[in-house]
């Protein structure tokens, strides 16, 4: 039987092999190919995002994987979970435009204009947000992705904290939903975009 993999907080050094990893992860994240329909345009751009997503992590929040790096969890700690232009600017966000090209970029920004909705409406409170998780596809169903909840779980847990995510994935509501979380929205992004659903897991104990 597989020993279960251990959370480990991210070395700053090893940031480049997870943005690669998490890259593999949401390539076929419907939300991913609704902005970025081209698969080549659309390695180049989750490899650059997710640089920028673990830097932000490391600054506002906590960011786990394995001792592989064969799955990330970013999470945005309690009282910093609204991004704001400058935080974006400070992680390396701003040539985001040339780097998506028009059209995605609008698509981007429409996914973000609904998730931010939805954020502000259904989190209002201190929380943890679940900004990204992902394990590369040859390692999924391992028991990785539940291993990296772990750690802010127990600890939104004893600090009575609940927890917020959004996903594009639908087999994902069923996987979140084993570790607490309810569905609090669910709708289609504006033209002719996928499914999106935003989730909240109550502090178990509370």
């Amino acid at each position: 039987m597989t020993a279960s993999p251990v959370p480990l907080h991210l070395p700053p050094l090893r940031r480049g092999l997870a943005a690669e990893g998490l890259a593999l992860a949401f390539h076929q994240d419907p939300i991913a190919c609704y902005v970025v329909p081209e698969e080549t345009r659309r390695s180049r751009v989750l490899r650059w995002l997710f640089h920028c997503h673990l830097r932000y992590g490391l600054r506002y929040g906590e960011v786990y994987t394995t001792d592989r790096v064969d799955g990330v969890a970013i999470w945005l700690s309690p009282g910093q979970t609204t991004q704001t232009l400058w935080r974006l600017l400070r992680t390396g966000a701003l040539p985001a435009p040339l780097r998506f090209g028009w059209r995605a970029f609008r698509r981007s920004m429409a996914f973000m204009d609904v998730a931010t909705t939805w954020h502000q409406q259904y989190a209002p409170e201190t929380h943890w947000y679940l900004f990204y998780l992902g394990v590369t596809p040859l390692q999924q169903r391992r028991g990785i992705g539940s291993a990296l909840l772990q750690p802010v779980l127990a600890r939104a847990d004893t600090d009575r904290l609940p927890c917020y995510l959004e996903t594009g994935v639908a087999r994902n509501v069923t996987f979140y939903g084993q570790h607490g979380f309810q569905v609090v929205a669910e709708g289609a992004l504006p033209r002719g975009g996928p499914r999106l659903w935003a989730m909240v897991r109550a502090p178990r104990g509370a």
